[in-house]
């Protein structure tokens, strides 16, 4: 199984997986522990592109199951990286200061349409480096080859489903669960799986890496 990866996802009707494609897609390795009934099926797909659509952090979400604070802090961070080209236009136009406002106004209000598709436009050439910084930070492999038993009663069952299935787990259905390697419901089927709760999932999710059951 081949692990792709692009700058973001796209829809078009044109691709047969329900129109979702990535653009600039590359191979960035062979998953040998990965063969077609693992591999990312189109209900998962659709999840990761759901995902791709929202402007929250993904770090920044998962904090907040604890901190509600986290989400202002976790916005902050990228607004400098946004502004610097901001600060770099108007040095560079200073002999013009009405001019030099155009730009952050267009930001928030785009009256003009030739604007609106210039903005457009720098935004798709940023789009491939931000996304892949961002892509780096967040959409790590924290759960690879972790198989999740993950009843539908558990509450929050739609959220944690798709941030677990984001970091590269496996979800397994019930009459899958005796190959499961952590259940959040005991099962006397499979005794050997760890149990787990939802907080392990928001734990190993903030600190990038599997941490003991809890």
């Amino acid at each position: 199984v081949w692990e792709i990866t692009g700058a973001e996802f796209s829809k078009a009707e044109a691709h047969t997986a329900d129109g979702i494609s990535i653009r600039f897609p590359r191979c960035t390795r062979i998953r040998d522990d990965k063969d077609w009934t693992t591999s990312t099926t189109l209900p998962q797909l659709r999840e990761l592109y759901q995902i791709s659509k929202e402007k929250s952090d993904f770090l920044v979400v998962a904090a907040e199951e604890e901190n509600s604070t986290a989400g202002s802090s976790g916005e902050t961070e990228g607004q400098p990286k946004l502004s610097s080209p901001q600060k770099a236009a108007k040095q560079h136009s200073k002999k013009s200061p009405a001019k030099a406002k155009k730009p952050e106004a267009s930001k928030l209000v785009d009256k003009s349409p030739l604007k609106k598709t210039e903005g457009k436009r720098g935004e798709k050439r940023k789009a491939p480096e931000m996304e892949g910084d961002k892509r780096k930070q967040m959409l790590l492999d924290v759960f690879t080859g972790v198989k999740l038993y993950l009843p539908p009663s558990v509450e929050g069952f739609r959220k944690l489903k798709r941030y677990f299935v984001a970091y590269d787990g496996d979800l397994v259905q019930e009459y899958e669960a005796t190959s499961a390697t952590h259940v959040m419901e005991r099962t006397e089927d499979n005794p050997a799986a760890k149990h787990v709760s939802p907080e392990w999932i928001w734990e190993c999710i903030r600190k990038r890496r599997l941490v003991t059951p809890c």
